[in-house]
């Protein structure tokens, strides 16, 4: 996670606690089904959609396009993470 955020347009979402609880369900994911599905979804639908659900997982650009980080809370826009997005949700003055 961390080579991917160093190196792409986004940062880790700003509650290392929140985070944390994500990668513990992708370590699961990864010993108990062999990929490191999202945790934030169902394990079956993401296997029938392929690569698509494996993080980072295709949805999560166009999830922090929308409310400034990915279903997961794994990953955020460099602004949400900085503190300039209200965390409760997306922004509401678009």
């Amino acid at each position: 996670m961390r080579s991917y955020v160093e190196r792409g347009p986004y940062a880790l979402y700003p509650e290392p606690e929140v985070t944390e609880n994500v990668i513990v369900g992708l370590v699961h994911n990864l010993a108990e089904h062999g990929k490191m599905y999202c945790p934030c979804a169902d394990v079956e639908s993401s296997k029938a959609r392929g690569h698509e659900m494996v993080c980072p997982c295709t949805p999560h650009h166009d999830d922090i396009k929308r409310q400034g980080y990915c279903d997961c809370a794994l990953f955020a826009s460099r602004e949400f993470a900085a503190g300039s997005c209200d965390k409760s949700g997306p922004d509401e003055t678009e």
